[in-house]
């Protein structure tokens, strides 16, 4: 695998996605107790089918867009953050994040193997 081919590329944007996705997040939890906050979201899903989509056209890139979630009932000061949610959506980032690491990891521990068993 490499960076160039559609599968490198899906894994770096995916690290992307993943890693905007935590800001959000993070940015959630610091506002727990801003009145009139609205929380953010952003769906991996959605940002993973975009690129793939795009991928299959052209290269281009895309962008993603982070918009107010309003799955999540308000509360009497206006602000929705739902703390076991975002705790949640953490959880389930981080794992998909370290899955994509894992990954790359892997590729590279397979070059890094031939190179050496090649070169003796």
């Amino acid at each position: 695998m490499n960076f160039t081919s559609l599968s490198g590329q899906a894994l770096q944007k995916g690290l992307d996605a993943a890693w905007l996705k935590t800001k959000i997040i993070s940015s959630n939890i610091a506002n727990y107790d801003t009145p009139g906050y609205k929380a953010k979201n952003v769906d991996f899903a959605e940002v993973m089918s975009k690129y793939s989509e795009a991928g299959k056209k052209t290269q281009a890139s895309y962008r993603t867009v982070v918009y107010d979630d309003p799955s999540t009932s308000m509360r009497v000061d206006g602000n929705n953050v739902s703390m076991e949610k975002e705790q949640l959506e953490l959880w389930k980032t981080y794992s998909q994040y370290a899955y994509m690491i894992d990954k790359i990891s892997g590729e590279y521990n397979k070059l890094s193997y031939v190179i050496k068993n090649t070169c003796k």
